[in-house]
């Protein structure tokens, strides 16, 4: 779980993961997923976002499947997603008064 108030942050998961917990208040935070790989093709993000900006960047073979709650908010996703791979991150969670963005690399 990675927690940002009032602040900026980079963060980088790598390894195996199943979940990912992102709080960000009134901040900036930057997650990078390049060097992760899924369990079982698959994982799960959730964003809790309040008055700031969260980017992930995640590979561009990943699908990304986005069920946010944006109240006064934004989600959008950027760079070219080629999603010829099996893996599926699923980006859930609540964007209040901010920006989501989803960047493929």
């Amino acid at each position: 779980s990675f927690d940002n108030v009032f602040g900026s942050a980079v963060k980088y998961v790598s390894g195996v993961v199943s979940f990912v917990g992102i709080d960000n208040v009134f901040g900036s935070m930057e997650v990078y997923f390049t060097d992760a790989t899924l369990l079982s093709n698959n994982a799960s993000v959730t964003v809790d976002l309040v008055f700031g900006e969260v980017t992930l960047y995640v590979p561009a073979s990943w699908k990304v499947e986005r069920k946010t709650e944006n109240i006064f908010a934004s989600t959008d996703e950027s760079g070219r997603a080629v999603r010829d791979g099996e893996n599926v991150l699923y980006v859930g969670g609540s964007v209040v008064f901010g920006h989501l963005e989803i960047v493929y690399v």
